[in-house]
C-alpha cells in the first residue's frame, strides 16, 4: 500500500510534487484494485495497465496533466489531455 505525501499548495507549484501527489490519487482511488507506484507511472496489474501522467503545466489555480495509457496487449499507448482549474493547486489537481 502506498503511504499519500501530503504537499502545501506552495509545494504543489513544484512540477515533481505535484506528479507525486498525481500519483498517490491515483493509488487512492483504486481500493478494490491492486495499485502501485513504479518510478513515474501508476501499474494496475489485475487489468495489465499502466498510466504514466506527465504535469504538463502547474500554476496557483490551474493544471494541465497529460496521461500516457498503455498495455502489453495493445499495439500502442492511449494519450489523454486534461485540465483542471479551481482556487488553489490541490483543487485544481
Amino acid at each position: 500500500m502506498n503511504m499519500k505525501r501530503e504537499f502545501s499548495n506552495e509545494e504543489l507549484l513544484q512540477p515533481q510534487n505535484a506528479l507525486l501527489s498525481v500519483l498517490d490519487t491515483m493509488c487512492s482511488f483504486s481500493e478494490e484494485t491492486e495499485a502501485y507506484i513504479d518510478g513515474d507511472s501508476v501499474d494496475f496489474p489485475q487489468y495489465q495497465i499502466r498510466v504514466r501522467p506527465i504535469v504538463e503545466k502547474v500554476t496557483e489555480n490551474m493544471v494541465v496533466l497529460n496521461f500516457w495509457i498503455s498495455s502489453p496487449g495493445w499495439n500502442e499507448a492511449f494519450f489523454e489531455c486534461c485540465a483542471g482549474a479551481a482556487s488553489d493547486t490541490r483543487t485544481a489537481i
